[in-house]
């Protein structure tokens, strides 16, 4: 468990167990764990299982929790920020052992970062899906403030697993 020293609060990242990410894909795992302790708990629909997206509301909660707890990881885990790791690389002393752990650190961060924006692109995809006629289009539109026109295929490939299975499962409102 992670402890923040200065609030006392503690990472719920940590008590899911080992959870691999990677920094060109959406960690379908990590959601799925999510969802599947969420559903514990959870007092609505009766169909929703803890390995398929069905319903869009509660995976639009999913989503926002696995993205929260991930920046409340990066937050509680690193004591920089990855700009503050790419100024200290651009500079010219620093050399060796130092550089190698910056560097380390910094792509550690890279990879979480990537998963949140990740998670951050889906939220807003699922917002906008209304019905199954329409999701293909939905989902290939730029999400602006997010990514780039340019970035929108390199972004759909990452989380194409994710958008198969809710397209497969989602049951229109």
């Amino acid at each position: 468990m992670c402890e923040d020293k200065k609030e006392g609060k503690t990472s719920n990242i940590e008590s899911l167990g080992e959870v691999r990410l990677k920094k060109y894909r959406l960690c379908m795992e990590l959601v799925n764990v999510v969802r599947g302790t969420v559903l514990k708990r959870y007092k609505g629909k009766e169909e929703l299982l803890a390995e398929q997206p069905v319903d869009s509301k509660f995976e639009v909660y999913i989503l926002t929790l696995c993205c929260e707890m991930l920046t409340e990881y990066c937050r509680v885990r690193y004591k920089t920020t990855a700009e503050e790791d790419e100024k200290l690389l651009k500079r010219k002393n620093v050399k060796g052992r130092l550089r190698f752990a910056v560097l380390f650190r910094l792509e550690a961060k890279n990879i979480v970062l990537s998963n949140i924006k990740y998670l951050k692109l889906l939220i807003q995809i699922l917002k906008k899906v209304k019905s199954k006629k329409r999701f293909k289009e939905t989902y290939m539109e730029v999400i602006e403030n997010l990514e780039t026109k340019e970035e929108v295929n390199r972004n759909r490939r990452a989380i194409r697993w994710y958008l198969r299975s809710y397209y497969y499962f989602f049951k229109d409102p």
